[in-house]
Parts: structure tokens; sequence; C-alpha cells
């Protein structure tokens, strides 16, 4: 969902203004009243038409109102050019994943925010402040496992509400980014699932009592990437990887680094994984540092961009992504999920070898033609 960037006009030559008449008044009457005062001012002894000198009380008196006058004038002038400088939104961007949906925001610079929900029905309200759109449109159906619509109202004073209909309560984590390479400020919007959230939580708390010394045990911290390790799509790719020999690895869509630590723990080498969120590559690298593992990370869009060989790729990303990345993966072997067990992947140049399903998601590996 891209909206169309206009930039703010800016003020001075050639910049319209919303001038009040009191504002105008206020204006000429500060700059016209200097004239009577000093239009003698290359004479010694300066005095007004009444005859009063400089130093008089009535010149004193005077010369403060004028003063107090072009202040205010000119603060009359230059305040309405602060409307120009507000933020804009310039693309909106949206997409989901099993366990949450995103919502970026792309801006000319940082802003400010309030957030509120709604219970009945679920719903997320963000209120942006100083903020405007550069686009009529006002909603989003959004055809996700989470989101029924976004809508956008406008309100008073440069503010802007966006509204997430919520097809069950989710867990909103907002934040901003600075601006990274070729990407600009941004607002991120994470909805996160509250049951799947429930369930990551005590999957973590289980791994604390482990205590089998054959186990090997991933720690991960997922910080603002996602990924921790216990949702059924993920699990299905661990199964996988302990039934393949232990090979070069590609992790297509990191996350929070689950796969690429997990197969380094198991023996593969080299493993290289790769992300266009820099959060997520961030939270790999991290991760990998705390398992004591090397791997390969970088931030790479493998929708579009070379991809090194190897012999497995794994993918645990959505369905179309999958789908539109399967034929240029040059690997011999493919884990792929990220989908519903009602769903199968149409990868083009793989031959489908197995499939495994778990809590309504599923799995599949399949080997090249």
């Amino acid at each position: 969902m891209k909206l169309p960037y206009r930039e703010a006009p800016a003020c001075g030559r050639g910049a319209s203004h919303s001038f009040s008449y009191p504002s105008i008044f206020i204006f000429f009457l500060s700059h016209y009243s200097i004239v009577p005062i000093f239009q003698h001012s290359s004479i010694p002894g300066l005095t007004d038409r009444s005859g009063n000198g400089i130093n008089s009380p009535t010149m004193k008196t005077r010369y403060e109102r004028i003063v107090i006058f072009v202040f205010i004038g000119f603060c009359s002038v230059l305040l309405p050019c602060h409307s120009a400088f507000a933020a804009k939104v310039t693309e909106i961007r949206f997409w989901s994943a099993p366990d949450h949906a995103r919502v970026v925001l792309d801006l000319t610079e940082p802003i400010q925010f309030e957030i509120s929900s709604q219970e009945n029905p679920p719903q997320l309200h963000l209120e942006l402040k100083d903020v405007s759109l550069s686009t009529s449109r006002r909603s989003w159906e959004a055809n996700d496992p989470f989101l029924t619509k976004i809508s956008i109202t406008d309100l008073k004073k440069k503010r802007v509400k966006l509204v997430f209909h919520q097809k069950k309560p989710l867990n909103a984590n907002v934040f901003l980014l600075k601006p990274y390479q070729d990407k600009p400020h941004r607002l991120v919007i994470d909805l996160i699932d509250l049951t799947q959230e429930k369930k990551d939580q005590e999957e973590r708390e289980k791994q604390k009592e482990i205590k089998q010394k054959e186990t090997k045990i991933v720690v991960i911290d997922p910080g603002q990437a996602f990924g921790t390790g216990s949702h059924p799509t993920t699990q299905l790719c661990l199964a996988y990887l302990l039934d393949e020999e232990p090979h070069g690895l590609l992790d297509l869509g990191c996350g929070s680094g689950v796969l690429g630590i997990a197969a380094a723990l198991l023996g593969f080498d080299p493993v290289e994984a790769f992300d266009l969120d820099p959060l997520a590559v961030e939270a790999t690298a991290a991760n990998a540092r705390a398992n004591g593992v090397e791997l390969a990370i970088r931030l790479l869009d493998v929708l579009a961009e070379p991809l090194p060989r190897a012999e497995l790729a794994a993918a645990n990303i959505a369905l179309a992504e999958i789908e539109s990345l399967a034929e240029r993966i040059p690997a011999s072997r493919l884990i792929t999920s990220g989908y519903l067990a009602s769903e199968r992947p149409d990868a083009r140049g793989w031959q489908h070898a197995g499939r495994s399903e778990l809590d309504g998601w599923a799995a599949d590996v399949f080997e090249r033609l």
C-alpha cells in the first residue's frame, strides 16, 4: 500500500500562509508605528512630534509598546509556517506472519504518538501528532488472520488517528526507527497474537527446566524481531533439520535466528542467515553470540538479490514469498514452512519429498529437479 509522496511547502518566497485579520492588523501597526518616533533619528536631541525627549516617560512607554508590537507582529507572521514542517507519512506497508502482523509507516521525520485500545470489538487506536497524509484513501482491507481493516481518520490540529480492526485481541508493540541505509524514519506497529505469546512464554519456562546432557538448548532473545522457537512452524522446520545430514545451510528470512543457530549447533557449516529487516539481523547476531556459534548474517532482500549456493535452504516465511523465491534458490534441498495445513506451496523447479503438520500448520521438504 503506497502513498504518493509530496514535499511540504517551505516557509518563505513562494510559500502560502493563512493570515487572520488580527495578525495583519498587528503586523502593520507594529511596522508603521516606528515611523513617528524614528523619522528624526538623524537629528541630535531626538524628540517626537510633541516635543518629548527620548528619555521622557512618554517616549519610553511608547518605545516599549513598539517593541511589543514588533515582537507580536513577527510571531503572527512566522507561526503559520510551523504547519508546513509537519511530518508526512509517505508510505504505508503491511504484511503478516503466522503469529503476528506488522504495519510500517515511512515518515519524513520523527513523530509523537499515543496508543489506546478497545475491547469490544477489539481495536487498537494509534493517534499521530503533528502529521499529515499524502493520500485521500482512508481505509485498507486486511486479509490476514489478525486484522479485518485499517482505517484512518483526520483529526484537528494536524493529528491523524489509525484504527486497527482486529479479529481477536492482540498485543501491540509500537516503536520508532531511525533512518538506516536507504530507509527513512519509520513508525513500526507490531500486532502479536496473545495466545501464541502465552505459549511462547510457557515454552521458555519449560526450557529452563531441561537438564538432559544430550539436549542442545538454543537461547533466544527475539528483541524487536520475531521468533522464539516455540511456534509450530519453527518446530516443524527444526524436526526436518534433525533428519538432514549437516552441510551448508541458507536461512532465508532468519527472524531472530532460531533455525540458523540450531543448525550451527547440529554441525551445519557454513550457516548463512539473511533478512530484510535490520532488527532481525541485529537480533540474529546477538543470539548467535549468546549461543557461541558463528553465522554469516547479512541484511538482504532474498526475493531480489543473488543468493549463495548451499546444499540445504530453509524458508519459514509467508507462502507468497516462498512461491516467489523458490525457483531462484541455489540449493539441492529445501525446507519450507510459515503457512497453514490447508495451504500448499507451488515451488517451481522442485519436487515434493515430504510433508508434516502440527496444530493446524504445515512444513514441506522439496528436492531440486
